[in-house]
């Protein structure tokens, strides 16, 4: 029997994972604990009522230092004995990504906790879409072979910076949400799962979100800033006449809302604050449509059933943007006419699978 559930937390997008899971999970006496790695990209704030307790830890970069991941494991290790985790123990996790991830992941593994790693963006990488990253493989191996004496892959998808590391795992649950559809062949587990849609009942509203990234802009699209603003302009045109067109800029952007409203057709009440997650402005409000570039914002509003086109092609005509056609994203057409309903979502059935694991 189940009596305590602990999460991880690294990005917001797993933060809305686990919101997903505790949903079921009040129905079971358990209790629940948050592990956070810590960075610019969590907040634990207005946390506390959902968990019994949070654990907040210091994040481990990949790294030549040896001595470094060293002592960054011992510090996470040490910040786990007083937990006596063991078989009545259950560990929610995205896939091992990350060194403080797989530090904690094979430390609940070895003292025999139950685990279930869920995916939002798995790929299989034996493609013409993907290049296989030798320099990046040959760190993060030297990582893994230390850490847990396996052998890790590294992968990109060819022209972009979007990487995929992947080393075998072990795990008694598996689930691929959305479009993801990870690669089984690291995968040891009885148990795959595979949930397309989320229920999400906010009604759809008649906003089209342009979601944009003035940090990198020539990095991402190849444009100047003129030439950026410009292709966003259109845009802008192009719909609202009929639709209320909201702009939410890159969190890591330097630039002041100020600077975006100089450039763009788009008053002040239409401009979304760039630090608020993505995931929570989804809580509140349903575009009708988001047209952003390819990145794992898209795959979540799919989860949702909302309707998403990449503007990667759009923006840079040379860009044969393969992360859209890897995940399956709809690419922005120029005559583009925006359906008047709201795609479907299919019944999920993550409650079934909480049911199976906790009875």
């Amino acid at each position: 029997m189940i009596t305590r559930v602990f999460f991880i937390y690294q990005m917001s997008l797993e933060q809305k994972a686990n919101e997903f899971f505790l949903k079921y999970l009040k129905n079971y006496n358990c209790s629940k604990h948050l592990i956070a790695m810590n960075s610019s990209r969590i907040s634990t704030k207005n946390k506390k009522n959902d968990f019994d307790s949070i654990i907040i830890l210091n994040k481990i970069q990949y790294s030549k230092n040896i001595l470094k991941i060293y002592n960054g494991k011992k510090k996470i290790i040490n910040s786990f004995k007083n937990l006596r985790v063991g078989e009545n123990d259950f560990l929610i996790s995205p896939p091992l990504f990350d060194v403080s991830n797989i530090v904690v992941y094979d430390w609940f593994r070895k003292n025999k906790a139950k685990s279930l790693i869920y995916s939002f963006n798995g790929v299989s990488p034996h493609n013409n879409n993907f290049k296989f990253n030798l320099k990046k493989t040959i760190i993060y191996t030297f990582n893994s072979l230390f850490l847990n004496k396996k052998i890790t892959r590294v992968y990109n998808i060819k022209d972009t910076p979007y990487k995929f590391p992947f080393m075998k795992v072990n795990t008694d649950y598996f689930i691929d949400f959305g479009v993801s559809n990870s690669d089984k062949k690291y995968i040891n587990s009885k148990n795959f799962f595979k949930i397309p849609n989320l229920d999400y009942n906010i009604k759809s509203s008649n906003v089209i979100l342009i979601l944009i990234n003035t940090n990198k802009i020539y990095a991402l699209t190849g444009l100047s800033k003129n030439e950026y603003f410009k292709k966003i302009n259109y845009l802008i045109e192009k719909f609202k006449d009929k639709y209320e067109v909201k702009i939410k800029d890159h969190p890591s952007s330097k630039f002041p809302s100020e600077f975006i409203i100089e450039n763009l057709n788009v008053v002040s009440k239409n401009i979304i604050d760039k630090q608020i997650s993505f995931e929570n402005y989804l809580d509140k409000t349903c575009p009708k449509l988001i047209l952003s570039l390819g990145s794992n914002t898209l795959l979540y509003a799919r989860l949702l059933g909302i309707n998403c086109f990449s503007i990667d092609s759009y923006l840079n005509s040379r860009n044969p943007d393969r992360y859209s056609r890897v995940h399956g994203i709809d690419i922005f057409r120029e005559d583009l006419k925006v359906s008047s309903k709201k795609e479907k979502t299919q019944s999920h059935k993550l409650n079934e699978i909480v049911d199976l694991i906790m009875n």
